[in-house]
């Protein structure tokens, strides 16, 4: 498979001549200085607002902030966040689940500048995400009901991760090593020529793992360019990750210590853009494949394997009309789907959404209230319309209250649907899942400090789950499993540039309960749907020890609902990670060490996750 990125990149450097020139990455070195969040926020296909008119709770993480946490790729950053469990199977992102707010990885919409990343194979693909973490802008993590916004898979909420080429030339290396045999580099320049930004990166990072048969190899390269002609702004983005690892465990019993998987995801997108006084418009072309091979013995492929093919076509557009009331949106999508797979067999599918909502601001607009309907037709299952409805209220410049409720909805993978081995069996009796959402919260922001809380709840119907009647049984099949209720309540704390020596100190603590309303279903045991974090506490403070060295210190505690069974590894930790970084010049050296306390824990099927892991090296920019 590593055949096919060599290919790749001379096919990379011919599309980028399509514009009048090519060039590279974004500044590798930001200063610490450089921590407060944007103004306005891009979420999907629809036209940037103020993050104070969005009606949903919104977490940001900057470029800054990705830079001083002790992570090496956007899964690993996504764990910072205050409700959002990341659920990893192996480190450095070889392979991870996500959850918002108690949903499942099936139930959350991971997009690249829009660009949506769901897989019709499996939610374990979310987070394949083949874009370098040097070239990643800010992330954007939205909560609550995103189907009705941004179509299926957005049942629990959705992620935007951005990128974007600087205008001014910088070459940005990086190599690093580690304990277990890991070392890394990468290498990305932006380069601004003839009206075009640039930016080329690549990055491959290796190691022979901390247990048996736990090896990866991970290689992202990407290109994007962007111009403006006018009021017209044009984007082209393709990239590719491919990742080669042992699967130890990761979807068979933990007896099971053989086997491997490699995945290649592409992405290819090009979007136009446009704004003036009476509107905006934005439209985007975009492709995604992603190929999955899977064998049960590593050595002897032939005794069990699995290849599956899947590609999205997809075009999507978004027209806002500003009127005296407010503005006006109108947005449609038109998607092809299609999986080749020697398991799940031949399968399309054709998806239609549709959506209208209208801003009205009121008040001189202080408040903004966002009434809106989406019409989502799939071709083998019923067509649903999700109402809904957005309301942000600026009760001064520094305090925003707001509120949503809607529906939402999401299709049962192909993998529910028709995946069967020793262990699984699919169901293609499944029903598609719905829920009831609303959401009430707050948020202050003055001189640095920002203080957020959000008390929600989710009534799920139909809720897909796999599940068994016993530990005695030992195959797992989807189910509906009735009516579940989801809520919860979030808080968090931020001070960024409050003080020289402390630019930034931030801590957040998120409950979840469920409850299971079918009394029927009790007894079953749940593999996923009712397995969430009831108690999460995180924090992230960055130390100014002098001009050039900074620390950064990272807390997370987690307390799972499900206990482990004896002899098992437990499922609740306490992880304490450290980075050092020290700015010379153009060059910044780190050391980091993550789970100091070298806790033993799993985060899901078992799997033993890494201890105490040191890694240091150096980043460049010239």
């Amino acid at each position: 498979m590593k055949k096919n990125l060599r290919l790749w990149l001379p096919c990379t450097l011919v599309l980028a001549t399509l514009l009048p020139s090519f060039g590279f990455s974004q500044s590798l070195l930001h200063g610490l200085d450089s921590l407060d969040l944007p103004e306005a926020v891009v979420l999907a296909n629809r036209a940037p607002v103020d993050r104070q008119s969005v009606g949903h709770t919104l977490d940001i993480i900057t470029k800054a902030e990705l830079q001083a946490l002790p992570i090496t790729n956007v899964s690993e950053a996504l764990q910072f966040v205050a409700g959002l469990d990341v659920r990893q199977r192996g480190p450095r992102g070889v392979q991870a689940d996500l959850s918002i707010r108690g949903g499942t990885f099936d139930q959350v919409l991971i997009l690249v500048n829009g660009i949506r990343l769901s897989d019709p194979q499996t939610g374990h693909h979310a987070l394949n995400i083949p874009v370098p973490l040097e070239n990643v802008e800010r992330i954007e993590v939205l909560k609550g009901p995103g189907a009705r916004l941004y179509g299926q898979n957005g049942f629990a909420g959705a992620i935007n991760i951005i990128t974007h080429p600087q205008k001014k030339q910088v070459i940005g290396l990086r190599a690093e090593a580690g304990e277990n045999g890991l070392y890394g580099f990468g290498a990305s320049i932006n380069l601004p020529k003839a009206g075009v930004n640039h930016l080329l990166s690549y990055q491959r990072d290796l190691a022979q793992g901390y247990r048996h048969n736990t090896d990866f190899d991970i290689e992202n390269i990407m290109y994007q360019g962007e111009t403006s002609i006018g009021a017209h702004k044009l984007s082209l983005i393709a990239a590719l990750s491919e990742r080669a690892f042992g699967a130890n465990g990761f979807y068979a019993s933990a007896s099971a210590t053989e086997q491997f998987e490699e995945i290649q995801t592409s992405i290819v997108g090009l979007q136009h853009a446009v704004r003036d006084d009476k509107g905006s418009f934005s439209q985007r072309l975009s492709w995604r494949r992603n190929q999955d091979e899977y064998v049960f013995i590593r050595s002897n492929p032939s005794i069990y394997r699995n290849l599956h093919i899947s590609q999205t076509y997809s075009y999507d557009a978004y027209k806002s009309f500003n009127n005296k009331y407010g503005s006006l949106g109108l947005g449609g999508e038109v998607r092809g789907v299609n999986l080749k797979s020697n398991l799940l067999g031949d399968r399309q599918r054709g998806v239609i959404n549709l959506l209208v909502e209208q801003r009205l601001d009121l008040f001189d607009t202080k408040l903004n209230v966002t009434p809106s309907l989406s019409l989502n037709y799939i071709s083998d299952v019923e067509t649903r319309v999700l109402p809904g409805l957005d309301v942000a209220y600026e009760f001064s410049d520094n305090l925003t209250f707001y509120g949503n409720a809607g529906m939402t909805s999401r299709i049962p993978t192909y993998t529910d649907l028709f995946y069967f081995d020793r262990f699984n069996e699919g169901n293609p009796d499944l029903s598609v899942e719905r829920a009831y959402a609303f959401e009430l919260g707050a948020n202050f922001e003055k001189n640095g400090w920002e203080v957020k809380g959000a008390i929600w709840n989710r009534e799920a119907l139909d809720l897909i789950d796999y599940v068994r009647d016993s530990p005695a049984d030992t195959v797992w099949q989807p189910q509906n499993i009735a009516n579940a209720s989801f809520s919860g309540v979030e808080v968090s704390l931020t001070a960024r540039n409050r003080w020289r020596w402390l630019p930034l100190a931030q801590m957040s603590y998120n409950y979840i309960h469920a409850d299971l309303k079918n009394d029927s279903d009790a007894d079953r045991i749940s593999r996923y749907a009712l397995d969430q974090l009831r108690h999460q506490f995180i924090t992230t403070t960055i130390f100014r020890i002098t001009t050039p060295l900074s620390a950064t210190v990272n807390l997370r505690v987690a307390d799972r609902v499900t206990e482990p069974a004896p002899g098992e590894l437990p499922v609740d930790y306490q992880l304490l990670d450290l980075r050092l970084d020290y700015r010379f010049n153009v060059a910044r050296f780190f050391v980091e060490a993550t789970n100091i306390l070298d806790q033993e824990y799993t985060q899901t099927n078992g799997v033993p996750l890494p201890g105490r892991w040191i890694r240091s090296g150096v980043t460049v920019n010239l």
